[in-house]
């Protein structure tokens, strides 16, 4: 009976897992679909360019008719992801040199901008109840709100100018960047998350 118990909860978890990440799914091919329209547009090889463009348009389509049932969207997404990563890393190894040199400069101009970007954020945080260090790679997260408390200690799994992802064992939790780090005349260091004001209270 335990074993029978133990595995319910098993499959709840599971279940509640895959909620949890459709978002994360809906963020991976929007990625995933912007890297295909970079190397259609990055490739001088017509014959590529238009597979390219009719596999995005096919992939767009599929989209388009994916059930709005969270459950059902989820298990039909997650694979559909995993499609788009690979026929990317096809026309990536089929890309021509200079095609494959311009998006390395390209990518590493990002990653560049990305880490300047991000360092700002470093340190610890506090404001409405929240308190959230961060560092190269992780945050500490924790919200004290009434008798309620939420606590997550976990790596960073992505990081945009628009919000950052962090989670383990599939389960990823999303922090909207509303207003990101600036320092006001005081000297004081600020930014918004998930709608909350917080100012730096330490550094990293």
């Amino acid at each position: 009976m335990r074993r029978f118990a133990g595995l319910l909860v098993f499959l709840f978890l599971l279940a509640c897992s895959g909620l949890l990440n459709l978002e994360a799914e809906e963020r991976f091919y929007a990625e995933r679909m912007a890297l295909m329209d970079e190397l259609g547009r990055a490739t001088e090889d017509g014959a590529l360019k238009t597979e390219i463009e009719a596999s995005k348009a096919a992939f767009e389509a599929e989209y388009a008719a994916l059930p709005a049932d969270e459950d059902d969207r989820y298990l039909l997404l997650s694979p559909m992801t995993t499609r788009i990563g690979e026929a990317n890393a096809d026309f990536e190894e089929r890309l021509d040199a200079s095609a494959k040199e311009v998006l390395a400069v390209a990518k590493a101009a990002e990653d560049a901008e990305m880490e300047v970007y991000q360092k700002d954020f470093y340190g610890t945080w506090s404001g409405g109840g929240v308190t959230i260090s961060i560092s190269p790679g992780h945050v500490d997260y924790q919200k004290n709100k009434g008798s309620t408390n939420t606590s997550i200690n976990a790596p960073i799994q992505s990081f945009a100018k628009e919000y950052f992802e962090v989670g383990m064992f599939g389960i990823n939790t999303t922090f909207e960047i509303d207003e990101a780090p600036h320092q006001k005349e005081d000297g004081t260091w600020h930014m918004t998350l998930d709608e909350v004001e917080l100012t730096k209270i330490a550094d990293f």
